[in-house]
Order: structure tokens, then sequence, then C-alpha cells
């Protein structure tokens, strides 16, 4: 169940991310705190590709990279500086969220 207030979803993701993370480990300051994550390491197919990848692609799912999120909280930081508003405004659609993480070709 996810909580109805802040500090309700904050408990939430902390436990989301201990369990990620396996856990804090023995002398560990209670998740979050910045560097604490530690993730578990990758298991690759025989073929090397990462396990989920073709559950998602099996789905038609593409997920989106590091590099391409990082495009859309470019766009979003832009748009906020065109508008005036704030440091990010939201892209409104997905049209506009796939145009600035996968923008076409030139």
């Amino acid at each position: 169940m996810i909580g109805t207030n802040k500090s309700d979803a904050a408990e939430t993701v902390r436990c989301l991310l201990e369990d990620l993370a396996g856990g804090p480990g023995e002398g560990d300051v209670p998740l979050p705190r910045a560097g604490l994550l530690r993730y578990p390491d990758p298991v690759a197919s025989a073929d090397g590709e990462w396990p989920l990848a073709g559950v998602l692609a099996g789905r038609g799912i593409v997920p989106v990279s590091y590099a391409e999120w990082l495009r859309i909280e470019t766009a979003e930081a832009d748009l906020a500086k065109a508008l005036g508003r704030g440091e990010r405004v939201k892209l409104h659609n997905a049209e506009a969220i796939w145009s600035a993480c996968r923008p076409p070709a030139e």
C-alpha cells in the first residue's frame, strides 16, 4: 500500500530502496543516504544481455537510458527557463517526452 502523505511516502521509498539494495549492511546508516545504496551485481544471460530486456521487448517496451533521461531533464529545464517558471516544467505529453529523449536524426 502506498501512503497518503509525505511521511508515508518517504517510509515507502526507504523500504523500497532497502529491498533493492538487500537492506542496510551491518553498521550502515538507515537508508536513504547518498552513496549508501549498494546495487546488486547484474546477472547477464548467456548472450550477455540484461535479463529484463527480453521481458520488456516481449511487451513492446523500450527502456529509457540514463542519457535519454538526462535529455528529458534538460528539456524540462529549458522549458521552465523559456516560460520563466522555476527550475523545471514537466513536458506536457508523451510525444514531447519522446521527442526530448529520442530526437529525430538530423
